[in-house]
Formats: structure tokens, C-alpha cells, sequence
């Protein structure tokens, strides 16, 4: 019995750390991509990581001399006890032409401050206008949770569980 104890506790400690990496990936996995169609500036934020329950995500586009600033904001009408990982983009359409700098920022619940990555891009002359216009966003969805994903579960209960 006690050979089965002992082989109990070091499997449970060997496990341990294995099944804590499986949800690693989304931890410090925030990565950017820029897609160039024609005019259109594709923006895709790779293993974001935010609240399991928000309402869809909004971007704000600005200009800061030559970089474009993109700002993703989760919003929280009734959040839940749990953080997911998700595959967001949003697109910008008729850039003007030219060699700029993107900067996605967001607001990391981690560190409680302003996180940003930055990657160049180049937009041809295909006759736009210049005026840069918000399109579509998308989510993937939660692709993995950390925490309790159920809405029912209280505050009281989470903090006890």
C-alpha cells in the first residue's frame, strides 16, 4: 500500500506540470499579423487572451505620423470567473499608399497596463481615395479556457472551489 501511495503522489507530480503547459501557449502567445489585400490592412491578433464572456471586441484606427495605430478593447457587460484564448482580426480598407508601421495595442488584465507589438507594412497605389475606413472584425471564439467557463457559478463559489 504504501509502494502504491508513493507512486501515486510522484505521478500526480509528474502530471502536474504537463497538464499546466497545455494552456500555456496562450500565456505570452500574443502575436500579430498583417495581411495586405490590394488597399485593405488585415490585422490579426494570434492567442489573445481575454474573459471567456465578452461582448464582441472593438477596434479604434488612428495615425501616428507614419505608424497606424490599431487599439482592440474587450468589452465586459457580464464577464465570467475564466480567461480564453482567441484568433481576433479586424480590417482596415483604403490605406493610402505607402512604407508604415502597425501597432496593435491592448490592455494586458496581467500586468494592469497598455500592451502593444508592431510589424511593417506596405500598401501599392491602387487609386484609393486615402481615407482610411473600420471593416470587419471577427473572433475565432475561445479556442481554450483556463478557469471556470460556466456563467452560473457565483463569485463566492469561484474563490472557493
Amino acid at each position: 500500500m504504501k509502494c502504491f501511495i508513493a507512486f501515486a503522489c510522484a505521478a500526480m507530480l509528474l502530471a502536474g506540470p504537463a497538464a499546466a503547459r497545455a494552456d500555456d501557449w496562450c500565456l505570452d502567445g500574443d502575436g500579430l499579423r498583417v495581411e495586405i489585400d490590394g488597399a485593405t490592412v488585415t490585422v490579426c491578433h494570434d492567442a489573445a487572451r481575454y474573459n471567456c464572456c465578452p461582448d464582441p471586441f472593438q477596434y479604434a484606427v488612428s495615425w501616428d505620423f507614419d505608424t497606424l495605430v490599431v487599439t482592440e478593447t474587450e468589452v465586459l457587460t457580464n464577464p465570467c470567473y475564466c480567461l480564453c484564448c482567441y484568433d481576433l482580426s479586424t480590417t482596415i480598407e483604403d490605406v493610402p499608399p505607402g512604407q508604415f508601421t502597425l501597432r496593435l495595442r491592448w490592455f494586458d488584465y496581467e500586468t494592469l497596463d497598455w500592451a502593444q507589438l508592431e510589424a511593417p507594412f506596405g500598401v501599392d497605389d491602387v487609386g484609393q481615395s486615402g481615407t482610411h475606413v473600420l471593416g470587419a472584425s471577427q473572433s475565432s471564439g475561445c479556442l481554450a479556457a483556463s478557469g471556470n467557463t460556466a456563467r452560473s457559478w457565483s463569485r463566492v463559489k469561484t474563490l472557493y472551489r
